[in-house]
């Protein structure tokens, strides 16, 4: 955050000399912007990292989730529009600090904090100097974003990051301009592919999300260029996380995509080249448990399925994340040998 009226922290870089940002979360003071939602948390859940999605670092650790109001963009299909849309929050109960995060952190057993729910911007300052504090305390960071930041504010956060989740919503910047409420700027989507860019290089382990939203990008060819992108850039080894839209926000009318059609995208995109492409992103909970230690198994099937289970017999619950064809075929073999596994229940990850 520079020491102007100006606000550099998303690519809209708002001039608050002339009101307030156009997430609503910053405004001019006498020495620079104000964060009006500094330490103001809306959501604070213990989450294993898996159901962010992050199926390839740090399997088997829980992450402290933290968010709080307002976001960059306005998605059509937000999954928190109650939160992410809101330019006036309501005030909190009490406002955290960095040392609150650690605490709770430590306290939860949690080995890092996962800044999501809403997009992290709004509460950029606060978030950066928990970040520190998390590091400090020995823990790791997690950042779960749209991607739609200015290169020296990410620059601020990169030292302290170790995980780049990103929404690559779509390659073609009218769909970011109309569906994803960029509005008037012009290369948002080669903004946020710029900072995953730069996130990459740096060292941060990244994992991509797009979700098929049917009449929008939902094509073989409306995703190759993204594909031969990430292939090309940031490696064939990438994941990306395929997630079937679901009917919500300002989209219930629009059916959901379907899970055979999300399946054979997924292996086009295997086809230009990328080995580590994955449908779903569904956390799901199955039985029975037992009591003991939290261990994760992961298993791979045929053309990139991937599927991680996570057992916390403590819980008594069993944890999966993947591709629910290859679970299917797994659940199979449990039932086949007398242990008669079955689902109870089933979230979307964020």
């Amino acid at each position: 955050m520079s020491m102007t009226s100006r606000c550099d922290i998303c690519p809209r870089r708002c001039d608050l000399g002339t009101g307030s940002a156009w997430c609503g979360a910053y405004t001019a003071g006498p020495n620079g912007p104000i964060a009006l939602f500094e330490g103001h948390v809306a959501h604070v859940s213990v989450d294993p990292i898996e159901k962010k999605p992050i199926w390839h670092d740090r399997a088997g650790t829980r992450v402290l989730s933290l968010g709080t109001w307002g976001c960059t963009l306005r998605c059509r299909h937000c999954l928190n529009g109650d939160l992410a849309w809101t330019r006036k929050a309501p005030e909190p109960e009490r406002v955290w600090t960095p040392e609150d995060v650690v605490a709770r952190m430590l306290a939860t057993g949690c080995a890092g904090v996962a800044w999501t729910t809403t997009e992290a911007a709004t509460w950029w300052p606060f978030v950066i100097r928990a970040s520190v504090a998390v590091r400090e305390a020995g823990g790791f960071v997690v950042l779960v974003t749209n991607g739609f930041y200015t290169r020296e504010a990410l620059a601020q956060l990169l030292p302290h990051l170790d995980v780049w989740r990103v929404d690559l919503k779509a390659w073609d910047e009218p769909t970011y301009r109309t569906l994803l409420g960029a509005g008037d700027v012009e290369n948002a989507a080669a903004e946020c592919r710029a900072r995953t860019q730069e996130a990459h290089a740096a060292g941060v382990h990244v994992e991509i999300v797009t979700c098929l939203i049917p009449g929008h990008h939902d094509t073989t060819e409306s995703l190759q260029p993204l594909a031969d992108w990430i292939r090309d850039t940031l490696g064939p080894e990438t994941p990306w996380h395929l997630l079937r839209f679901h009917p919500q926000h300002l989209m219930r009318g629009t059916p959901a995509y379907p899970a055979d059609a999300a399946r054979t995208m997924a292996q086009a995109m295997r086809d230009r080249g990328l080995s580590r492409v994955h449908v779903g992103g569904e956390a799901t909970r199955l039985g029975p448990g037992g009591a003991g230690p939290r261990r994760s198994y992961d298993f791979h099937g045929q053309d990139g399925r991937f599927v991680r289970l996570v057992m916390d017999e403590s819980e008594g619950f069993l944890g999966f994340v993947g591709d629910e064809d290859l679970l299917e075929e797994i659940l199979g073999a449990c039932r086949s040998r007398g242990l008669d596994l079955s689902v109870g229940h089933t979230a979307r990850c964020g």
